[in-house]
């Protein structure tokens, strides 16, 4: 489905300011200009799990799904639970009143009394779903196989499609299985377009807000074929942005470029798909390569 000429890639990303390879081909050593990031690292932990895909955060806990499991940490990244999925999944949520919801690659699923129990199938045969969150009202669906976002209203399941082309608005383009989405606190939502190297604002009912992003290998842009791949936010609306090829994270602040979480350099070129969560002042960062969690907060709050 997201096969592509190597060739062709190759050259998308040298157009885009992009290089396909790290120095060493294992870190990333690509990153000009990056200033000194303004997060440190607080915590990491290691993931027991062959292929961990998608992370979330509550006040109390940390789940990461992946290897048809759902793993729940404490806050110090200790193993408190592991619950059995039915499905291989690809991305877990927690919503504001503390329903959790996972997805396969065309279900998804809620957790209810300590199991992971069906909740809502996608009829695309073409389906991938690769993020999910959630308000009081909605669950948001990304679903990147069939390059839309769906909106299912939570009390009665009736699904709405967004993201195909239209006269006022260019479509989802989506090269590869990368396409995130989150939820704001006024339950605006936020999803990528990863091909048109942008982040997108819209209200609940899908209309675009704003659109900001542009290709480019600088700070405030997204290089290659298809970034940014995962979008978080802090409660204060500042958004958080993880890349693949130069495997970085950054937030910004009302559209504009805003700080460095982490460079490229700091993790394996290898890293595509850093799932991200926050909270009021830590960013966490899930690296599928690593099978690592790390836990960053800004440096002034750092002890």
């Amino acid at each position: 489905m997201f096969r592509r000429n190597s060739l062709i890639l190759i050259g998308i990303l040298v157009l885009a300011g992009c290089s396909p390879k790290g120095g060493n081909g294992n870190v990333s050593k690509v990153d000009p200009n990056s200033p000194e990031p303004t997060y440190g690292k607080e915590l990491q932990f290691d993931v027991p799990l062959e292929k961990p895909t998608g992370l979330a955060k509550t006040d109390n806990a940390i789940y990461v799904v992946g290897d048809r499991q759902l793993l729940k940490f404490d806050l110090k990244g200790k193993l408190a639970e592991t619950i059995d999925a039915p499905d291989e999944p690809t991305c877990v949520t927690v919503s504001p009143n503390g329903r959790v919801f996972l997805a396969g690659l065309n279900r998804v699923y809620e957790l209810i009394d300590g199991q992971v129990q069906p909740l809502l199938v996608l009829s695309s045969g073409k389906a991938h779903i690769t993020s999910i969150s959630s308000s009081p009202t909605y669950l948001w669906i990304a679903d990147a196989g069939s390059r839309r976002v769906m909106r299912a209203e939570l009390r009665t399941l009736a699904l709405t499609e967004y993201g195909q082309k239209t006269k006022d608005y260019p479509g989802l383009i989506v090269p590869s299985p990368h396409l995130d989405v989150a939820v704001l606190g006024n339950e605006d939502v936020i999803w990528t377009n990863p091909g048109a190297h942008r982040f997108e604002q819209h209200d609940k009912d899908g209309k675009l807000l704003k659109a900001w992003g542009k290709a480019s290998q600088d700070l405030d842009g997204f290089c290659g074929c298809c970034n940014p791949t995962d979008v978080a936010r802090f409660m204060d609306n500042t958004i958080i942005t993880s890349e693949k090829g130069l495997p970085r994270i950054k937030t910004y602040w009302r559209g504009k470029f805003d700080n460095v979480v982490a460079p490229a350099s700091a993790r394996s070129e290898k890293a595509a798909g850093i799932d991200l969560a926050a909270d009021s002042t830590r960013i966490y960062a899930l690296d599928p390569f690593a099978k690592n969690v790390t836990v960053y907060i800004h440096k002034d709050k750092l002890k």
